[in-house]
């Protein structure tokens, strides 16, 4: 017998809940120092901001947390709540 807790569906909801909502707070973040480090750059032109704005994100994109990876989450958290509603129905 081993001595692994198995996790209620509530527990895995609140886990998943929070890994969405650190994912969430992690793109506010990277998107508020793209915002910090575009403002640094006096001289505007789109083609330059935008090489700048890219390389920087890309030196940081361990760091950043993609569209895809919120997306997913997000469809993960929508199936663990309706397996909730069913395992709470099913009582």
């Amino acid at each position: 017998m081993s001595n692994e807790k198995v996790m209620t569906p509530e527990q895995k909801l609140d886990r998943l809940e929070r890994m969405v909502r650190l994912l969430y707070e992690a793109i506010l973040r990277d998107s508020r120092e793209t915002r910090k480090q575009a403002a640094k750059w006096k001289t505007y032109s789109p083609p330059i901001e935008n090489m700048r704005l890219r390389s920087w994100r890309q030196q940081n994109a361990k760091d950043s947390v993609t569209s895809e990876t919120l997306r997913r989450a997000a469809e993960s958290l929508k199936q663990a709540r309706e397996e909730l509603r069913l395992s709470i129905e099913n009582r």
